[in-house]
């Protein structure tokens, strides 16, 4: 039997407007129908590190040092999904080899997944999907982005996922922005972020612009805030922060 990925029978592989080849829909595909399962060869980090040049991005992580790969070029087309990137994608992954639609999807649509919800290991890339919502560059830590993870909630890969719940839980979600000063934080309770601001003076509230979102991931509610510093003393932005 020949190693391959399984593409839907309701799809066929032709020229894309985004880049290259595509995936497009045949035929109707409903909500949470499977569109894709990648195969492919389970290699180390290490293994995988001397197949770089036959993968040629027809790879996929599946964890921190698990990938999913073709070993020789033979294999390359059969393993390839044919995915490609957008900012306002129509299929989304589900667990770490199981791609699905995220929404109904017409036939003769292009089946597109946004690449920040796989983490790829390539350097940044220009986006050239066209939408409304581009982010004009793709790079591989998009996935850290509170914006996006709100956005696609659950449709997340596996390992990915869990790195979200550990960064939340560590408060390491997003760098600070040196430029623009911005600091984060995670909140677990909504009665801490609360009681926080009331302790606050309504001068800090004045000094710090603090933007609230709410994210779930599996049964773990999270309270995001991002401060951005208005004022030159940075160490009442880090008290404010520890409040949070």
């Amino acid at each position: 039997m020949t190693l391959a990925s399984y593409r839907s029978p309701k799809t066929a592989v032709r020229p894309s407007r985004i880049v290259g080849r595509g995936l497009f829909a045949d035929a109707p595909i409903a909500e949470g129908e499977i569109v894709c399962v990648k195969g492919g060869h389970l290699v180390t980090r290490a293994e995988f590190a001397n197949l770089k040049g036959v993968a040629n991005e027809a790879e996929l992580q599946i964890a921190a040092d698990l990938f999913l790969t073709p070993a020789s070029t033979a294999e390359f087309e059969g393993l390839m999904m044919f995915l490609n990137h957008s900012c306002d994608p129509n299929v989304g992954i589900q667990g770490q080899i199981v791609f699905v639609a995220m929404r109904p999807i017409a036939a003769g649509e292009e089946l597109t997944l946004d690449y920040a919800t796989i983490e790829r290991p390539a350097g940044p890339m220009p986006c050239r999907c066209g939408t409304g919502s581009c982010r004009r560059l793709i790079a591989s830590q998009d996935w850290r982005r509170p914006e996006l993870q709100r956005k696609y909630g659950h449709f997340f890969a596996w390992y990915l996922l869990e790195k979200i719940r550990l960064a939340l839980s560590t408060r390491e979600m997003w760098p600070a922005d040196s430029r623009h000063g911005k600091l984060h934080a995670s909140v677990r309770h909504a009665d801490a972020r609360r009681q926080a601001l009331t302790a606050c003076p309504r001068a800090d509230l004045d000094r710090y612009e603090i933007k609230v979102a709410t994210l779930q991931v599996g049964a773990v509610q999270c309270f995001n805030s991002w401060v951005d510093v208005t004022d030159a003393r940075n160490n009442e932005a880090c008290r404010l922060v520890d409040l949070l």
